[in-house]
């Protein structure tokens, strides 16, 4: 309550002063025309006046309860309200740092609503996505129908565009079932027309292994947690910011090069060669061989 009543005198101080400054500023108007070095220097006080009263109420808002609501306990009530109110106004803290965290199923929300605000725009003639994917779990992708629906529905428009780079351990392709499935994961994506690369967890230092996701100059996706099928795990970090952006940028642009190793699209062009190109190649044990040995 004290602090409430501070808050009060405080704002009502700042009001009495910008009233006497108004009444300062059409006395002169009226009465003391004839000094017109006084009229911009008063109308500078005033709008500097305005602005730190705009500022201190804007930064001091409280949230309100709605007068609707009639708890039982208001003290357990109120403890919960500011637990709930802290971690908004955390995130309204990141927003203004230009990046936001979001958690399980928000990640998929984000994730969704990211690819169809990016198509909306109309003034935009390229939309361009880039992506990077750690396989981890082979059955995980055909669980993400709400996701690769709304890649579908992104590439619908005018000027879109997916590149996306799968990448993965060599010790993730154990045996010919596990290459089945990662090629089906791969057809999956180009069925929907996104462009489809691969790269070898095994030949890249560690900070090009990475998840991300940058929608062409304006924001990047950048995955801390993998969500699992439902989304009650996950955590994603999505930066504004044009270092940000520009730094993932490049990472993609590396693994897309001709580095210390095959470019993600030579990589993935052996692996279709080696694994599914000729039906009377050797042994699955081989094959493996065959692949590791050309991706260097």
């Amino acid at each position: 309550m004290k602090q409430s009543q501070e808050h009060a005198a405080w704002v009502g101080t700042a009001a009495g002063v910008l009233g006497t400054l108004v009444t300062i500023q059409t006395a002169y108007k009226i009465g003391i025309g004839s000094m017109p070095r006084a009229w911009p220097l008063l109308c500078l006080a005033q709008a500097v006046a305005i602005v730190v009263l705009g500022v201190y109420i804007f930064r001091r808002r409280r949230i309100h309860l709605a007068t609707k609501v009639r708890p039982k306990n208001r003290l357990l009530f109120a403890s919960l309200f500011g637990l709930v109110s802290r971690d908004f106004e955390n995130q309204l803290t990141e927003l203004a740092d230009a990046r936001v965290t979001l958690y399980g199923r928000q990640v998929r929300a984000a994730q969704i609503h990211l690819l169809s605000a990016l198509k909306a725009q109309p003034d935009q003639v390229i939309r361009a996505v880039s992506a990077t994917d750690i396989i981890r779990d082979l059955s995980l992708w055909p669980t993400r129908g709400a996701y690769l629906q709304a890649n579908r529905d992104f590439l619908q428009g005018q000027g879109t565009s997916i590149d996306r780079i799968f990448l993965l351990h060599s010790d993730l392709l154990a045996d010919a079932g596990d290459v089945d499935r990662l090629r089906e994961i791969a057809k999956m994506h180009e069925e929907l027309g996104v462009t489809v690369h691969m790269h070898l967890v095994d030949l890249l230092s560690a900070e090009y292994v990475e998840d991300f996701v940058v929608y062409r100059d304006d924001a990047v996706l950048v995955e801390a947690e993998q969500g699992d099928v439902d989304f009650l795990r996950g955590k994603v970090v999505v930066y504004f910011d044009s270092p940000s952006i520009q730094k993932y940028r490049a990472r993609f642009d590396y693994l897309m090069a001709q580095n210390d190793t095959k470019s993600a699209a030579e990589v993935y062009s052996i692996f279709k060669q080696v694994f599914f190109a000729d039906p009377k190649a050797p042994q699955f044990t081989e094959k493996k061989a065959r692949f590791l040995q050309l991706c260097r």
